[in-house]
């Protein structure tokens, strides 16, 4: 079975490094809490002095704003790219309903169906008068 290969956060490895160097903890009290090994941790020290985790850091930092300006930029396409296909029906719409030969009944066409239509003849009312009411 091969080891487990363990990542840590950029703000751990500062942390560990900062309090190396502050004299709050040693090297060993370090490794033996997180089970660490040496070389490990006197690598990010050496890191932390030479100034190459600060450096990450703002790397870090650059490339979280940056990824966040492109979630929010793609949001915006997206909301743009709706936008604009609703104006497209809209107007697609728009351009089938104001020609001539797109209403079943114009003003032109209404006048023959008027005339040809009859009033319809209602059945009369059913009336009980002549009956008389037995008990």
């Amino acid at each position: 079975m091969g080891r487990i290969r363990r990542s840590f956060d950029h703000s751990f490895k500062v942390r560990v490094a900062e309090a190396i160097e502050g004299g709050a903890r040693t090297v060993l009290e370090i490794c033996q809490q997180y089970q660490l090994q040496r070389q490990t941790v006197e690598r990010w020290v050496q890191q932390h002095v030479s100034g190459e985790l600060s450096a990450k850091s703002k790397k870090i930092s650059r490339e979280v704003e940056l990824e966040r300006e492109n979630e929010k930029l793609n949001a915006k396409i997206g909301q743009l790219t709706m936008q604009i296909d609703a104006l497209k029906k809209a107007d697609s719409f728009r351009r089938t309903t104001r020609s001539d030969g797109s209403w079943i009944i114009s003003s032109k066409a209404s006048d023959p169906v008027i005339t040809l239509a009859k009033p319809l003849a209602l059945p009369a009312p059913a009336t009980t008068r002549g009956q008389k009411a037995r008990h």
